[in-house]
């Protein structure tokens, strides 16, 4: 028999003690914050009913992962106040070894294949024998025998996490209050899909965000916000468990969520509520742009891609020419418009990119284009100083004009000497120059540059 079949025959048994439950508010009443290194901050509203005095009251319907440090419980009547004595925890049952665990020094009844036995439960012995006191002796039971346990009837069995509340209530009746925790297994990460148009000028930009819950709990309505921005999380003492397999749904398109800025990070509120099942991997839209303007560079650095040539999609986030909003880091797929189809010519990683950042994308390596740097000539000129003159080649197989940029790196205090084509100092460790090489030709740069260590 499988470890839930036994619960649920053990339940099935024993009935939970008289508590005060929670029901959840009306709809639009959940709100959902989710962050993308595997955390959310959930905050619903809850109906209690309420006797005069001190009383228990059980809060239900919580994620498995939540972080039970994290609990908040805020009533809303001014009018009937109400005072929270205790908080306490109670994680669900996981499996037959942690609910036989609850029941160790409590007196039980064992119904087995044999019959019933009676004791007190002592221990258990691995994941099988249970062992038993009793008036003469003790009593080894295999856990695979077990048909059926009989509690004692002031013992509370947990399916489920729930927060337990010791109140104090001057009235009785219904109360409106509101519950706010954080739990793991919530995360999200945007990717994106660049459409570049055949004369390759101009991009079409949508974003979605990718969520996934894998927190133990259903999300029903929840009014979404995705959180853009890397906040910093105290270390957790232990690992969190592995996800489950997950299924994937597209969500109906809504309306794409408004952004603006809190604290050090871009929030993304949507419209329309969002459901969430548990394990469900959904994807909302977030950003779009069409028709922004782009440019397509070929880019050698000999140092970094040996022959290689890269290839790159240019485009400045600002109104006028491209999307004009914060666009959080993912992964984004470029593809062409050929004829009448999208032919995928790349992917690149996406960093978190301010408004009026500009954005370079790397689509791959140029097919037609390829880099030689070779080292010509170095010489010792005084201690600690060399001079070296280094040649770098191009290729163009193409049966049109390409210009390329050729990126240099130095170290040291350098000084270059003569080059025969203009270049730009474009930091303390790097040159760039900018060539036009001709269709189906080759284009030469040197250089030489003083080196003191």
């Amino acid at each position: 028999m499988s470890s839930r079949a036994w619960i649920l025959r053990l339940l099935g048994v024993f009935a939970l003690g008289c508590l005060a439950r929670t029901s959840l508010g009306r709809e639009g009443s959940l709100y959902l914050t989710v962050y993308g290194n595997d955390l959310a901050v959930v905050r619903e509203r809850r109906e209690v009913l309420l006797a005069r005095g001190i009383s228990r009251v059980v809060f239900g319907q919580l994620p498995v992962r939540v972080d039970p440090s994290s609990f908040r419980v805020r009533f809303l009547s001014e009018a009937a106040p109400v005072k929270v004595l205790e908080y306490a925890y109670r994680p669900p049952i996981g499996g037959r070894e942690e609910l036989l665990a609850q029941l160790v020094g409590r007196p039980v009844q064992i119904v087995t294949e044999e019959g019933v036995i009676s004791g007190t439960l002592r221990a258990m012995l691995g994941a099988e024998p249970v062992i038993l006191s009793q008036d003469q002796g003790i009593t080894i039971v295999s856990a695979s025998t077990i048909r059926r346990v009989i509690l004692p009837s002031d013992v509370e069995l947990v399916s489920e996490p729930g927060l337990v509340l010791e109140i104090e209530s001057e009235s009785q009746g219904r109360q409106a209050c509101e519950l706010q925790y954080l739990t793991s297994g919530l995360s999200w990460e945007a990717y994106y899909t660049l459409v570049l148009n055949e004369a390759e000028t101009q991009l079409d930009l949508e974003g979605c965000a990718k969520l996934e819950n894998h927190s133990g709990r259903k999300y029903e309505n929840a009014c979404l916000s995705l959180v853009a921005g890397q906040i910093h999380v105290a270390a957790k003492e232990t690992p969190r468990p592995l996800f489950r397999v997950a299924e994937t749904a597209m969500a109906a398109a809504p309306e794409a969520p408004e952004e603006r800025p809190v604290f050090e990070y871009h929030v993304y509120e949507f419209s329309r509520p969002v459901t969430l099942e548990d394990g469900q991997i959904k994807d909302v839209p977030l950003v779009s742009a069409s028709r922004a303007g782009c440019k397509k560079h070929y880019v050698y650095d000999g140092q970094r891609d040996g022959s290689q040539v890269r290839v790159q999609i240019r485009f400045r986030n600002d109104k006028p020419s491209g999307p004009g909003q914060p666009l959080p880091a993912g992964t984004v797929r470029i593809y062409k418009q050929d004829r009448d189809r999208l032919r995928l010519v790349g992917e690149d990683r996406l960093g978190h990119t301010p408004v009026g950042a500009d954005v370079q994308l790397t689509a791959g390596y140029a097919f037609d284009i390829e880099g030689k740097r070779t080292l010509v000539e170095s010489r010792q000129m005084a201690p600690g100083a060399r001079e070296e003159s280094y040649r770098i080649e191009l290729s163009n197989r193409k049966d049109q004009a390409v210009q390329v940029e050729i990126h240099e790196h130095l170290w040291g205090d350098w000084e270059i000497r003569h080059s025969t084509e203009p270049f730009v100092k474009k930091s303390a460790t790097e040159i760039q120059f900018v060539v036009d090489v001709a269709p189906r030709s080759s284009k030469s740069v040197e250089y030489r540059a003083l080196i003191r260590q």
